[in-house]
C-alpha cells in the first residue's frame, strides 16, 4: 500500500501487473508515473490515455537519472542522434 503523500511512481513490472498498478495510481490520484522501458502494456496505456496523468513510457530510467557506463554512453547516442525526450 501506498502511503498518502506519494506525488509519483515508477513502475517497474512484469507487463501482465503493469495496468493494476496503473490503476491503483489513478484512484490515490497519482499524477505523476514513469514505466520502466518494458514494462509497458496496451492495457496500461489504455489506462492512462485521456488522463490528465503525467506519463512517460519506453525509456529505461537508468539513462536519466545519474547514468554511468553503458547507460551514459546510450544517453549520449540518443541525444547525439535526437531521440532523447525533452
Amino acid at each position: 500500500m501506498l502511503p498518502s503523500d506519494v506525488q509519483g511512481i515508477i513502475v517497474l513490472t512484469k507487463k501482465d501487473q503493469t495496468a493494476s498498478v496503473v490503476r491503483d495510481a489513478k484512484e490515490k490520484g497519482i499524477k505523476q508515473i514513469w514505466i520502466q522501458q518494458m514494462a509497458d502494456s496496451k492495457e496500461a496505456l489504455d489506462e492512462l490515455k485521456d488522463s490528465d496523468i503525467n506519463y512517460i513510457t519506453g525509456e529505461c530510467i537508468l539513462m536519466h537519472f545519474k547514468p554511468h557506463g553503458f547507460h551514459k554512453f546510450h544517453r549520449s547516442l540518443k541525444k547525439f542522434f535526437g531521440g532523447f525526450p525533452k
